[in-house]
């Protein structure tokens, strides 16, 4: 059986692998017994409210509405607070902006409609296609362009959706979908297809020159 000992603070008697009971050594353990305690968290300069740090001076909630108020990242542009929306007046959640969504969207949706679209084509867009545009007709312009896309050079066998391998797209180069003329149509990958459908009048000029020189030639 270990020797015993007495106890550091109380004295009571031990065992020899301890220097102070149960007691004494819970009371040694407390807060302001330790050398590092600070005599508790401090608390929000603002609200009160207990922090769980001792570099923080405000809560969280505090802290994020003294930013706001000072504005912290474009004080000298807007003043104190956010900006409002120029188009309603609400105020808006951050710097940033001189929209709320609801504004953005109705103004970015102007500008996208009708003529102003970018992909707008004489109101053609939603337009059916001819009844002259047959597997036929597709099959031999591919076959007029060696089964190779017109603007990339991808062959036909590698033009692949996913791990499936599709025929090349035939595209009408005007983007009048009742064009049907062998001059206004070529075939390109689906990629390209894609491509193709912005900047209009770059790939329509694209086209036209790449056909003038292959007919010719």
């Amino acid at each position: 059986m270990s020797p015993k000992h007495p106890c550091k603070d109380c004295k009571n008697m031990i065992s020899a692998k301890a220097t102070r009971c149960k007691k004494c050594f819970g009371l040694s353990n407390r807060k302001e017994n330790n050398p590092s305690w600070k005599g508790g968290l401090p608390k929000c300069l603002k609200c009160g409210k207990q922090l769980q740090s001792y570099g923080a001076k405000r809560c969280y909630g505090c802290n994020t509405k003294n930013n706001h108020k000072i504005g912290i990242y474009s004080y000298k542009h807007y003043g104190v607070g956010f900006p409002n929306c120029i188009d309603c007046g609400k105020k808006l959640g951050h710097y940033n902006s001189t929209r709320c969504r609801k504004c953005f969207g109705i103004k970015n949706g102007i500008h996208q409609q009708g003529e102003n679209n970018p992909n707008y084509i004489h109101g053609q867009g939603r337009g059916k296609y001819s009844l002259e545009f047959r597997p036929g007709l597709k099959q031999e312009i591919r076959e007029r362009d060696n089964f190779t896309c017109k603007c990339c050079g991808l062959k036909e066998l590698n033009n692949k959706r996913g791990n499936k391998q599709i025929n090349l797209t035939v595209h009408h180069i005007d983007y009048n979908k009742e064009n049907c003329k062998k001059k206004n149509l070529v075939s390109v990958c689906i990629g390209c297809n894609s491509k193709v459908n912005f900047n209009r009048d770059y790939w329509f000029a694209y086209f036209t020159y790449i056909m003038e020189n292959f007919l010719n030639g």
